[in-house]
């Protein structure tokens, strides 16, 4: 998420089922992956954040100018990858 600058969201379950505890600490990160909320480890909760969705849209990052800048769009190679998304436009089924 990091990476491509967009905001993530990771949920858990809290609890114990069956003999197998589960650690719940689900996740709302930033598109720099800064933690926006963040849920227990022991209890149910409901998360939410206030996201400024411009920040996902902003797909050119400058680290250092001129030297380190990222254009998320205009470094894409779709060449390299057409081929995986043509097979899996052919499996789609056709919606009604």
């Amino acid at each position: 998420a990091l990476e491509n600058a967009v905001f993530f969201a990771a949920c858990n379950r809290v609890g114990e089922e069956r003999g197998f505890r589960f650690i719940g600490q689900s996740k709302i990160c930033g598109t720099n992956g800064a933690v926006l909320a963040a849920a227990n480890h022991d209890r149910e909760e409901i998360l939410w954040a206030d996201l400024d969705l411009e920040q996902a849209r902003r797909k050119h990052i400058v680290r250092v100018p001129l030297k380190h800048e990222i254009n998320r769009f205009a470094d894409r190679r779709p060449e390299m990858y057409a081929r995986l998304l043509d097979a899996v436009t052919e499996r789609r089924p056709e919606l009604p």
